[in-house]
């Protein structure tokens, strides 16, 4: 493995990239399949099957976990939702995995304990105080400025912070979400017919 991953540089016409070597060697045979070598060709196609096929496994394999996971705490939940009270704190939270559509893949996007949930709450607080105010004067001055490094350098660490909160806020919007369809319809107030017009 050590001499599969091992760089080397390639040159592919004017253009030098380096590579690791398995993937030096794999560009190099779906060439020559792509051109015409039918040994070549019938490797490549088995390899993708391969690789296709274990990643279907795996995708297959994480899907049911997410499943027993999301059963486990499927009733608390909903009991939550159902009686007004707070559902308790479940790292990693159910909520917060999602299923790639194009591959089957799960995906984790969340805290993984109390400790990354508290301190994500602090970064979250701290920068809702800080940045609007922030990236607008940045933004300003740099319209003023664009060729100024110092302020782009700036104004790119301040997306960052901005890209943090919008992906936070689309966690929590998930969880509140969640929580409304696990809350189930509510029953319409009843209508007081012995009233008439005031």
């Amino acid at each position: 493995m050590d001499e599969a991953t091992r760089p080397i540089t390639v040159r592919e016409g004017d253009k030098v990239t380096t590579l690791p070597a398995m993937q030096a060697l794999l560009r190099t045979l779906m060439r020559s399949g792509a051109q015409g070598d039918i040994k070549a060709a019938r490797q490549v196609l088995e390899l993708i099957g391969r690789a296709e096929a274990e990643r279907a496994a795996k995708a297959q394999r994480a899907f049911e976990w997410l499943y027993k996971y999301q059963e486990r705490f499927r009733g608390i939940l909903t009991q939550a939702a159902r009686t007004g009270i707070d559902p308790p704190e479940i790292h990693p939270h159910p909520d917060d995995f999602i299923i790639d559509k194009k591959t089957g893949e799960v995906i984790y996007d969340g805290p993984e304990s109390p400790e990354h949930a508290a301190a994500q709450k602090i970064v979250r607080e701290q920068l809702l105080k800080t940045i609007r105010p922030d990236i607008l004067k940045v933004a300003r001055k740099l319209d003023k400025d664009p060729t100024n490094r110092a302020l782009r350098q700036q104004y790119n660490k301040l997306k960052k912070s901005l890209d943090f909160l919008r992906r936070d806020k689309q966690r929590r919007d998930r969880h509140e979400m969640m929580r409304l369809a696990r809350r189930g319809p509510q029953p319409e107030p009843k209508k007081d017919d012995n009233k008439g017009p005031s």
